[in-house]
């Protein structure tokens, strides 16, 4: 034990005199990435598909404008307020009627629309009512034009006895979801008429009471949260100008040249509307990672032009009947630059358009109609088998970093980042690294000499039968990016993949096999020196 003590005492003191801090460095390895690209999620998005030979197909399908009954019908929050005098003096006994005015109709502020026949699938009247009699009152509010199953909306409201100075109120609501109303007003010619009556009758069981040609009954209805899914009337002439703008996902992170097969682009418009259209594409045009724009442009030997109009039938039959209109506009590459167009990767599509309604104004003495399920739809549509040529096709993916630095403690002096990556494209490819700050702008650009080597060049083959290449990547740090690791907060990870024949080296259109995948796993490997 006395051995034990004067040992400890001896390591004590030598450490209490020791003026130099330790030094020492160790070699330390860490994941950072472990991630696989593939092309699956993309066919769940109608932008790949799967060929019966078992190859990706490239399948643009997308809507590129949807115009429904809500787009052209929109009736806003309405509030009329009336009031009611009875036309002569009478003292009035209990369950006896009160002869007041009994019309206050509202009309539908619907701009240039005339509507005749609606059908709510939401609606709300909110109804107020001012009792100035000193007893209660039974108001009856019926809308004549408004059925349901054949049967017109009526209800009874029950107004608390009152003064002129201080009526009565009763607040009510009624509920207009799924009623049919008839907007041609009393004489059946009008339009965005709704008819409502109002009648009053003293509650049964009250007190006799002197009515007045001065007594005034107050009457507030507020149409409100109104939702069509029919209509029927003249919808106008107006224009619906606008341009649109949708994104192709499997587009987002690539960029770079690629060459493509011939295929078609169709563009249809489909008419679901009983209304005769005029439509003028003014443009269509997209835009790649890098920002380039292209333009989708026509040849004299297409019969379209871009910012020609030209008509498109209405729909026709009814309800169960309905037979949409259709148009087709078709673009390859004889009648316009479509392979340019296409080739430019571009992940965001722009249109842009003009839809007159009714051009030759009410032909139809008022028998336009939309249905629930009418639809005016712009969408655009091409196949071709994905066979690419690449020659600088680039795809990026960016991932967290995170590394500690305390130069006085434990830091890093020298390393590099690895990066594994076993491959199923028949694609070889450079691979950079851009080392992001926490707003994502580009720090530093790590570039090597490794090579991501093409699945042709590979002789593994994955649990699902596809051949594969195994290629690890080194990325050596310079002093500059060491020192300053703690300000890198995301990689992103760049590949420029190119097609080259295994035997010409010559960059040549390739087929993408169904299950396809690019596996990585980027880890640092790191000296440190530790001072304490």
């Amino acid at each position: 034990m006395k051995n034990f003590f004067f040992l400890l005492s001896l390591l004590f003191l030598v450490l209490s005199c020791k003026k130099d801090k330790t030094i020492w460095e160790s070699d330390w390895t860490s994941p950072i990435v472990n991630d696989t690209i593939s092309l699956n999620k993309f066919v769940n998005d109608s932008t790949l598909s799967i060929t019966s030979s078992g190859f990706y197909e490239l399948d643009l399908h997308r809507t590129l404008v949807d115009i429904n009954l809500l787009s052209i019908v929109s009736i806003p929050d309405t509030t009329v307020v009336k009031t009611f005098h009875c036309p002569v003096n009478l003292l009035v006994g209990p369950n006896t009627q009160i002869p007041i005015n009994p019309i206050g109709n509202i009309t539908l502020d619907v701009e240039d629309i005339e509507l005749k026949n609606i059908i709510l699938s939401n609606g709300i009247i909110d109804i107020q009512l001012g009792n100035p009699y000193g007893t209660s009152v039974n108001f009856i509010l019926k809308l004549p034009g408004v059925t349901k199953d054949g049967v017109v909306l009526e209800q009874l409201f029950v107004a608390p006895p009152g003064t002129m100075s201080n009526p009565g109120v009763i607040n009510g609501s009624i509920d207009l979801t799924g009623y049919t109303a008839d907007l041609t007003g009393p004489n059946g010619s009008s339009f965005n008429v709704l008819q409502i009556n109002y009648s009053a009758k003293t509650a049964y069981g009250g007190v006799s009471v002197n009515v007045t040609t001065s007594d005034e009954v107050t009457a507030k209805a507020t149409l409100r949260d109104v939702k069509v899914n029919y209509a029927r009337g003249y919808f106008g002439n107006r224009i619906i100008a606008n341009t649109t703008e949708t994104i192709f996902e499997a587009f987002t992170k690539i960029s770079g040249v690629i060459d493509l097969p011939e295929t078609n682009l169709n563009l249809t418009i489909s008419n679901g509307f009983k209304i005769p259209v005029k439509i003028k594409m003014n443009s269509i045009s997209n835009e790649n990672l890098n920002g380039n724009i292209v333009p989708l442009t026509v040849t004299a030997q297409n019969p379209f032009q871009f910012g020609e109009a030209f008509n498109v039938n209405p729909a026709t039959g009814s309800w169960s009947t309905l037979q949409n209109s259709e148009t087709n506009l078709s673009f390859n590459g004889l009648n316009s630059n479509l392979e340019t167009y296409l080739e430019n990767l571009g992940a965001k599509q722009k249109i842009g358009y003009e839809i007159q309604l009714n051009p030759w104004g009410n032909t139809s003495g008022g028998w336009n109609e939309i249905f629930p399920n009418s639809h005016l739809k712009l969408s655009i549509d091409a196949s071709m088998p994905l066979h690419i040529g690449a020659d600088g096709l680039t795809i990026r993916d960016t991932f967290d970093f995170d590394v500690k630095q305390n130069t006085e403690k434990t830091h890093v002096v020298s390393g590099a980042l690895v990066l594994k990556a076993i491959n199923a494209f028949p694609m070889s490819g450079e691979i950079s690294l851009n080392l992001l700050d926490i707003s994502g702008n580009v720090i530093y650009v790590v570039s090597s000499t490794d090579i991501l080597q093409s699945s042709l060049y590979g002789s593994t083959v994955s649990l699902t039968g596809i051949q594969t290449c195994v290629s690890e990547i080194h990325f050596v740090l310079p002093e500059n990016v060491l020192s300053k690791l703690e300000s890198i907060k995301k990689v992103s990870i760049n590949a420029e993949f190119n097609t080259p024949n295994i035997i010409t080296n010559l960059n040549e259109p390739v087929l993408i096999t169904e299950g396809a995948f690019l596996g990585v796993k980027l880890k640092g490997a790191f000296k440190l020196e530790n001072r304490f």
